[in-house]
Formats: structure tokens, C-alpha cells, sequence
């Protein structure tokens, strides 16, 4: 997910990059038990994180009129559903939803 945020978000657009995430890790910590100070790998803290940072992904892609990359919709099809793709079943594949393991 890295490397599809450097290939998408340009050099000095950072600050909107970090905007956009906290906007969307407002929204959706009422949804989960989110606790701000807890640790980062606390659970509902990185799956409203992991949330965050797939859905700044989406809109990037839009932004930029290039279409989503398999991985992206895959877990989008998850978070929409109100589930966490926490890991993957293998680490050969990760472009269809049944590739993931969900909370």
C-alpha cells in the first residue's frame, strides 16, 4: 500500500495526504472501541487506521482518474461491510476478497 501512496500522492502534497486520513480516522473511531493513547497495534485503533489509509487510496485513485488496483477493491469490499481484512490468507494473493482474513 506503500508504494501505490508514493506512485499516487506527489512530493509537497503530503500535508493533504495526513488531512485526508485524520478526516477519515475521525469518522470512523466512533465506530470501534478507538482509544487515541492506546498503542498503535492496538486492534480497533489499526483497523480504523488500515481503514483510513485504503479509503485515502480510493479517493487518490479517483483523484488522479486511475483505476483502483485489485488489492484496493478487495479490501474496500471488506471495510464497507463492516469488516476488518486484518491479514492474508496467503502471501501469494491478495486481489480477490476471499484472500483475506476478516474480523
Amino acid at each position: 500500500m506503500q508504494s501505490l501512496h508514493d506512485a499516487l500522492v506527489p512530493e509537497g502534497s503530503e500535508q493533504l495526504w495526513n488531512e485526508a486520513l485524520h478526516l477519515t480516522v475521525e469518522a470512523l473511531s466512533s465506530l470501534v472501541p478507538y482509544i487515541e493513547d492506546q498503542d498503535a497495534w492496538y486492534a480497533p485503533n489499526i483497523a480504523v487506521w488500515s481503514a483510513a489509509w485504503i479509503f485515502a487510496l480510493e479517493e487518490a485513485h479517483i483523484a488522479s482518474e486511475i483505476p483502483l488496483p485489485n488489492d484496493v477493491c478487495s479490501q474496500l469490499y471488506w471495510f464497507e461491510r463492516g469488516h476488518w481484512p486484518c491479514a492474508l490468507v496467503s502471501l501469494s494473493s491478495r486481489d480477490n476478497i476471499q484472500d483475506y482474513v476478516v474480523y
